[in-house]
């Protein structure tokens, strides 16, 4: 049985800064150009211009996610100081603009027609004591069988059948 239960689109942890990539990109880049101007074979040049495609390819998607998960718990990410401290200032500009432009949408679109208890933006319902925009960090990203396992249980509450 394979269970991942870290990196994925699933997980919210932010990790630092992607700064090695970028400087392996710049370095790449170079050697590229000094290749190509050196006239060294034509395969060699194409595998170092392979090598930094799938580099900025992998850094992009990287980027992507990063800004999907800043936009989907930027309440929480806001509320927790070290998570907002582990953002650049570029993405703390990025959810800090969200922020007040989800306010700005939901008080202009619906909050302002409600009566007074229910115009937060942060509360799921009025009994809530504070808000319900935390990620659910129990979830699991990927769980599948190679063979088939028959019943099984991974804790006490959940039966599974594989």
């Amino acid at each position: 049985m394979i269970c991942v239960f870290g990196p994925g689109k699933a997980q919210t942890t932010i990790p630092s800064q992607p700064a090695t990539a970028i400087k392996h990109c710049h370095i790449q880049e170079e050697t590229v150009e000094e290749f190509t101007r050196n006239g060294i074979d034509p395969l060699t040049v194409s595998l170092y211009q392979m090598d930094l495609d799938r580099i900025l390819f992998l850094l992009r998607s990287y980027l992507r996610t990063r800004l999907q998960k800043i936009e989907k718990y930027m309440f929480h990410i806001q509320k927790a100081t070290e998570l907002w401290n582990r953002l650049s200032k570029q993405e703390q500009n990025f959810a800090k603009r969200s922020i007040e432009d989800i306010e700005q949408h939901f008080e202009q679109s619906v909050l302002s027609k409600l009566p007074d208890r229910y115009k937060s933006h942060l509360k799921q319902s009025v009994t809530s004591e504070e808000d319900d925009m935390e990620p659910l960090l129990d979830t699991y990203v990927i769980c599948r069988s190679k063979r088939f396992l028959g019943a099984f249980q991974l804790d006490e509450r959940q039966l599974f059948y594989s």
